[in-house]
């Protein structure tokens, strides 16, 4: 399963899951994701990172080691 979210983010069913040791993928962008696949060795931090900005965040664990980050952002106080 990560695998496959891995490839598509990079609009690549056949892409190499490797990406120079990026181990952090997020989705839909950078700037705002809503779900992020992150491999154990990195979760804490990205977490931590991301408790800054959001206070609602939910870990699915997975295989091969991967965590998905189900992150809502989402304000409050928005009209």
């Amino acid at each position: 399963m990560p695998d496959i979210f891995i490839n598509r983010l990079q609009h690549n069913e056949n892409a190499n899951n490797s990406d120079n040791g990026r181990r952090v993928y997020k989705y839909p962008n950078e700037h705002k994701p809503t779900k992020i696949l992150v491999h154990t060795d990195q979760a804490h931090e990205v977490e931590q990172n991301l408790l800054q900005q959001c206070n609602n965040i939910s870990k699915v664990p997975m295989e091969k080691s991967w965590i998905y980050l189900n992150v809502d952002c989402s304000e409050s106080n928005s009209q």
